[in-house]
């Protein structure tokens, strides 16, 4: 009677199965950053470490792909920078449109290390700004329907030049009567709406504050908690004095 071959302990097609996912673990660096990178905020040396908040191989191919499935044009890339705190929690999202960042070289995951998935549901592009003395600004990167209110927005964030031109263009549009002056409100509120991102980043460039990057996050408090973690000595400029 034939006997049948016995394997080592850990070494049978599960464990094999089960260890396999783990080896093929890598990392994408960025050894080059094209312009597309720069206004993410990406920097040369920048390490890419899940796509769509999974680990993957660390091979560009892989990346490639997942640009070129249904939901392309909404990755959510998680990237980690030397010299910042090397936690998992400090690796932080940024949504993109195109693998294109820059020249990529594949890695392997440092042995003994180890990354997490990420939950990516209702991410959102946000940029940050960083000010002198240690302070940051913030804003949504894409056009919020809160803009719509125009006068409000504006005040809100500061934007007095849009402002007084704003008032005056509706004052222009007042003596055209109800139906053509509120057709004029309507275009000019869609036209700040439109342009409320670049305005807001040309108002803060213009005040000295330097782009940082673009982080995605839920909301206002997501971003707020993951900059507190990836940079503790920066506080939001509209912080209350003795808040943190």
């Amino acid at each position: 009677m034939a006997m049948e071959r016995q394997e080592p302990a850990g070494t049978g097609p599960d464990a094999r199965q089960s260890a396999e996912p783990e080896a093929r673990r890598g990392l994408l660096f960025l050894m080059s950053v094209n312009a597309r990178g720069r206004a993410y905020g990406l920097k040369v040396g920048d390490v890419l470490t899940r796509i769509d908040g999974k680990p993957f191989d660390g091979r560009l191919t892989s990346l490639s792909a997942r640009m070129k499935g249904p939901d392309a044009g909404r990755v959510a890339l998680w990237f980690r920078r030397d010299g910042e705190r090397r936690s998992d929690r400090q690796d932080w999202p940024v949504i993109v449109e195109t693998a294109a960042l820059g020249q990529w070289k594949s890695v392997a995951l440092p042995e003994g290390e180890t990354v997490e998935a990420e939950p990516t549901f209702g991410l959102k592009n946000w940029d940050v700004f960083i000010y002198k003395a240690g302070r940051y600004d913030a804003q949504r990167s894409e056009a919020r329907l809160t803009a719509l209110l125009v006068p409000i927005y504006l005040v809100q964030m500061r934007l007095w030049g849009p402002l007084a031109l704003w008032g005056a263009l509706a004052a222009v549009a007042v003596p055209f009567g109800w139906i053509v002056g509120g057709a004029l409100h309507v275009v000019i509120a869609l036209y700040f709406w439109q342009a409320a991102p670049a305005l807001v980043r040309m108002d803060r460039m213009a005040r000295g504050f330097r782009y940082w990057r673009i982080i995605a996050a839920r909301n206002e408090r997501a971003l707020h908690n993951l900059v507190a973690e990836m940079a503790p000595q920066l506080q939001f400029i509209h912080a209350r004095a003795g808040v943190s």
